[in-house]
């Protein structure tokens, strides 16, 4: 069986050519095995199938965010549907503040550690615009993410 990679969008081939067409089915062989006897033996749904019954969530929170124009109740729109998205991807969700040094933190909804506690993965929360085809890596930080006031916040520089 041929790996069917559609959707997957190489960016600044990062992975090449071979490695996509001929290598990345054997490195997840092990993995879409486990997958597999995980529902066999202990009914744990494939998550595949869990994202496919998300389409319908998916949506209504689409429309929900358009027409939303308040910040904390997008992200509360989102961190409900991020929550069902995490989980079928296999990961918890759970909101957390990261300092990252004396001027900076950054707001996470999941993560997986190394076995010394240091972080491996981090999943990083950004509330999109109601633009589309934004760039998540040039969306910015919102006070609201970090449940402070304006007063709160300190200036990075």
């Amino acid at each position: 069986m041929t790996i069917d990679i559609t959707g997957i969008t190489n960016e600044n081939e990062f992975y090449t050519h071979h490695y996509l067409s001929a290598i990345l089915e054997s490195d997840l062989k092990d993995v879409f095995s486990e997958w597999k006897r995980k529902e066999d033996e202990e009914e744990v749904p494939q998550p595949y199938t869990l994202l496919r019954g998300l389409r319908k969530d998916y949506f209504a929170a689409l429309a929900l965010l358009e027409k939303e124009k308040k910040i904390e109740d997008r992200l509360t729109i989102q961190r409900e549907f991020l929550a069902d998205l995490l989980a079928g991807l296999g990961f918890q969700y759970h909101h957390q503040v990261v300092d990252l040094d004396e001027d900076g933190s950054i707001p996470l909804i999941g993560g997986v550690a190394k076995t010394d506690g240091s972080p491996e993965l981090w999943v990083i929360e950004a509330l999109a615009g109601h633009e589309e085809n934004l760039d998540p890596l040039e969306l910015i930080f919102h006070q609201e993410q970090y449940g402070l006031q304006e007063d709160d916040l300190k200036p990075i520089c």
